[in-house]
């Protein structure tokens, strides 16, 4: 299921702590790792993305993982 894009997630504030307004960690390391990944496999396709950015990074639902939600590099 489709949890939008990363920018609309970070302006909804969803993975802040209510109290301290600090990111939650566990959110922060998945995703960059999730974008990482994603990258790895762009690159090892021979694929130049040329267009890296939070609304290119998809959220989908994913309880799988601490953060309930993975990152996937989106393109054209």
């Amino acid at each position: 299921m489709e949890a939008g894009d990363l920018t609309d997630a970070v302006h909804r504030h969803r993975f802040f702590h209510s109290e301290d307004g600090k990111p939650y960690l566990d959110f922060v390391v998945q995703m960059l790792l999730d974008i990482a990944h994603g990258m790895e496999h762009v690159h090892s396709q021979s694929i130049i993305h040329g267009d890296l950015n939070p609304n290119n990074i998809l959220l989908k639902f994913d309880s799988s993982n601490t953060s309930n939600l993975r990152g996937k590099v989106a393109g054209e």
